[in-house]
């Protein structure tokens, strides 16, 4: 399974491409919606000896949807088993990236709530991240709140603070094998933020001037995190989010195509 990952500065426009390559025709790419459920049903097809919770689970996640109020709380019980598997017995390979997001968030003066919903928020895409890594299933994983992007959640954005955090932590990141790197002036950025009806919690109470500053930052660490990737040799592909979505969508395909070696889409193993 391969995993794309997206990178860019909050309100760059990340959520509106994500949902329209969902929609694109080629059908290249699975949401992580599909996805958690391809891999619940993997790993209980695969186990042996299931208990009976699991037995449970793995009857209504086969039910087509017959047990649709069942299906959330089963599929988000089975990924969490199969991830908690893979992260205790590989606990060695993440323990340096770990240390470097238990840093990042050791800040008294970040405030706690944030600090605690970013963990959150952390370990509910590693636990997703570990599991497509280490399957072999011929999908394409498109991460939109990916494992790249939980560096704004888990790092103190700070002039003097953030620079070493960031780079360790891109050092160390489990890395995608394309990563989506989304930008765009920081004027048109926050244009977009003031006109939207959703504001994260860090865009919020402050004044145009700090908002404009935390977004050069933002911008910063998606561009230094898309350039320590590449030299890790992750497929990066820029995207100037002024273009539109039909170009931008032909330069992620242009992408794929690059990495996997096809002519086209169609001629990729993975489409």
């Amino acid at each position: 399974m391969i995993r794309v990952d997206f990178l860019g500065s909050p309100g760059v426009g990340k959520t509106s491409l994500y949902k329209e390559l969902l929609r694109d025709k080629n059908k290249c790419f699975s949401s992580i919606d599909s996805i958690k459920r391809v891999l619940a049903l993997d790993y209980l097809t695969k186990k042996s000896n299931l208990n009976y919770k699991e037995q449970l689970a793995k009857f209504i996640l086969f039910s087509n949807y017959l047990f649709k109020p069942l299906e959330f709380k089963a599929l988000n019980k089975v990924i969490h088993r199969a991830s908690y598997d893979i992260l205790f017995e590989d606990k060695t390979i993440i323990q340096e990236f770990l240390n470097t997001v238990l840093l990042g968030i050791n800040f008294v003066e970040k405030d706690p709530l944030l600090n605690l919903m970013g963990i959150e928020w952390f370990f509910d895409t590693l636990k997703i991240a570990v599991l497509v890594e280490k399957n072999n299933l011929n999908k394409i994983a498109l991460f939109d709140e990916s494992l790249s992007q939980k560096v704004f959640g888990v790092t103190y954005l700070k002039n003097g603070y953030y620079e070493k955090q960031v780079e360790k932590y891109f050092l160390s990141l489990i890395p995608p094998k394309v990563l989506i790197h989304c930008d765009l002036h920081t004027e048109e950025i926050f244009n977009r933020i003031r006109k939207r009806k959703k504001i994260i919690p860090e865009h919020r109470n402050i004044s145009e001037q700090e908002l404009k500053e935390i977004i050069k930052i933002q911008r910063n660490v998606a561009n230094v995190g898309s350039l320590i990737l590449k030299d890790r040799g992750v497929k990066v592909v820029t995207l100037n989010m002024e273009d539109s979505i039909d170009i931008n969508i032909n330069k992620i395909h242009g992408a794929i195509k690059t990495y996997f070696g096809g002519e086209n889409c169609a001629e990729c193993k993975y489409c």
